[in-house]
């Protein structure tokens, strides 16, 4: 609940963000898109391209990617007006308590750093896949990559798989592959009758000089969501958000979690920085499940939220009112499903600000916050 945030390094200076976070994981707050400059990105044809389902190409919907601005500047607003007019173009923006969408889901968008012409497709590994479960990342598997003469091949869960991963992009080599760089998830993967299969990958040299072994599909097979950081945004409000837009582009598109990407998986780029930098994806992944499961599974139910601390957490579940001491607070959360209508009071417990060192604004990149972990959740 409560979270320090490095939303921004150049290398020289470090800007962080103090802020309380939620009781749950799940935002009470209502989901809402604003379509405002939709037609204007419709009509400005240079920023989008239509799906295409022939000739060798398969532009279908597989992946949601999660990009960030990572400045100091920008909000929701600006950056949909201007990423509706740009040759750079995203579907959806969130931040400021807000979520605009851009780029309609039925075009490609030009965000992911991979290109457009290169096919996305599947390719069966060789490897058996063994309690996998999609929606639960405790279960999902590792990636390495190991040497046979001068090929190298993709190793799931330590075992080579048939998959050749790529040193060259054909006028540059990894030059030292027994230190290849890949991206934070690894190729992206699925589950076929109990054998993994991967996507096509390819070596950028565009975000590391020694060159990153990337993934295709990025900008032909995602919907992109640019997360807007800059100085007076609520970062916790932006990550609530922009979970709930997750959980319901999955939902629509019959993904699972396992498909929710970083930009980072399509070119090797720090991005999105907020979440790399504080390893805190994987919470943010867990506030994506929880969304999911209310959505798909109970959207017939309708669950309200009281607060029974006022003065410290308001009707979404948010800590909007720091208690100076470690406080005790409660909140009712009230399901009904159909004629039945149940109430619970649960209970968080609220670190006091005068517990924490305080993080807000620019320091030197050199001074490091919480051993070198940017963000921290008091859960």
């Amino acid at each position: 609940m409560k979270l320090v945030t490095s939303i921004y390094n150049d290398g020289t200076d470090r800007y962080y963000q103090d802020n309380y976070g939620s009781v749950n994981r799940f935002s009470f707050a209502d989901y809402v898109v604003n379509t405002e400059y939709v037609a204007q990105a419709e009509a400005y044809t240079g920023g989008h391209r239509s799906r295409r389902f022939s000739n060798g190409f398969d532009d279908s919907i597989e992946f949601v990617t999660v990009h960030d601005t990572a400045t100091l500047t920008g909000t929701v607003v600006s950056i949909a007006k201007n990423m509706s007019q740009s040759g750079t173009s995203i579907h959806y923006t969130t931040g400021n308590d807000a979520i605009y969408q851009v780029v309609p889901e039925k075009y490609i968008a030009y965000h992911a750093g991979d290109g457009t012409g290169t096919p996305f497709k599947w390719v069966a590994t060789g490897v058996k896949a063994e309690g996998v479960d999609p929606m639960d990342y405790s279960t999902y598997p590792t990636f390495d990559i190991t040497g046979s003469g001068s090929t190298y091949y993709w190793v799931i869960n330590g075992t080579k798989s048939n998959i050749v991963a790529p040193i060259t992009d054909g006028s540059k080599t990894i030059s030292n592959p027994s230190k290849i760089n890949t991206t934070d998830l690894g190729p992206s993967w699925k589950v076929v009758d109990g054998e993994f299969y991967i996507g096509n990958t390819w070596v950028c040299f565009s975000q590391f000089a020694a060159g990153a072994i990337s993934s295709r599909g990025g900008n032909n097979n995602s919907i992109g969501i640019e997360m807007c950081v800059n100085v007076s945004s609520d970062m916790y409000d932006t990550l609530q958000r922009t979970a709930q837009l997750v959980a319901d582009i999955l939902i629509r598109n019959n993904l699972d979690l396992s498909r929710v990407k970083m930009h980072n998986t399509w070119s090797g780029k720090n991005c999105p920085q907020v979440l790399r930098a504080g390893s805190y994806w994987w919470d943010f992944i867990d506030m994506v499940k929880v969304n999911y499961i209310i959505m798909k599974e109970y959207s017939d139910v309708k669950i309200e939220m009281k607060s029974n601390n006022p003065e410290i957490v308001d009707e979404t579940g948010r800590v909007y009112s720091a208690p100076k001491t470690t406080t005790s607070v409660s909140y009712d959360l009230t399901v009904s499903c159909g004629s039945t209508t149940k109430t619970m009071t649960l209970h968080n417990v609220v670190p006091g600000s005068t517990t924490w060192s305080q993080w807000n604004g620019t320091y030197p990149s050199k001074l490091i916050w919480n051993d070198g972990k940017y963000s921290r959740l008091a859960k």
